[in-house]
């Protein structure tokens, strides 16, 4: 029987250094990579001052609105329409306000973007459907749509395909109303609207 050493030098496994090459090549592409992120996000936060702008000047010009139309109300005699007009600016100016708020305060948590939605309706859509509306809110936490059809069942299916989409794992699709409005016509309306599960 023959005995062999492994604790001799030539039986160790050595450790290979990293060679110039690599090191030159983490070198250069870290900060280069670095160099773009920083980039996209300084483009992301660009576009969301400019959005802040416009919202702050919509804000101001509202308020000039509602300062106008409660100067010109006083001294007449209340008129309903008008009081009707600037109970929709009132309404409009909170909204806007609170947009402004969560721009500011940075409240809208959703950091990517709303495109997933977009391709998840393109990607399960079910021919003889189309989809009119569209409104996501609460920084893409809730979903709504509303469509068109021409036959009621495909809107099931349609339903059915969409929780095939990764982006509505976490959703459910707490409304789902269809109603024929003429019944004249063989189109059905439909809505659907979510929240997060």
């Amino acid at each position: 029987m023959q005995q062999i050493n492994l604790y001799q030098e030539q039986f160790k496994k050595r450790k290979t250094p990293l060679s110039a090459v690599t090191l030159l090549t983490l070198l250069i592409l870290v900060p280069a990579g670095l160099a773009i992120i920083h980039y996209i996000n300084y483009l992301d936060f660009a576009s969301l001052q400019d959005e802040q702008m416009q919202v702050s000047a919509e804000f101001n010009e509202l308020t000039g609105k509602v300062a106008t139309a409660e100067e010109a109300a006083k001294p007449k005699p209340v008129d309903k329409l008008l009081e009707k007009e600037v109970e929709q600016l009132v309404v409009r100016l909170q909204r806007n306000q609170r947009l402004l708020r969560a721009l500011t305060e940075g409240a809208m948590s959703n950091t990517r973007g709303f495109s997933e939605y977009f391709e998840a309706l393109a990607n399960r859509h079910v021919n003889g459907t189309w989809i009119t509306r569209m409104q996501i809110g609460n920084g893409g936490l809730s979903f709504a749509f509303s469509g068109k059809s021409m036959i009621p069942e495909l809107v099931p299916r349609y339903l059915q395909n969409l929780g095939d989409e990764e982006i509505f794992n976490n959703f459910s699709f707490n409304i789902l109303e269809i109603e024929r409005k003429d019944t004249d016509k063989p189109v059905i309306d439909f809505n659907i609207a979510t929240g997060k599960g």
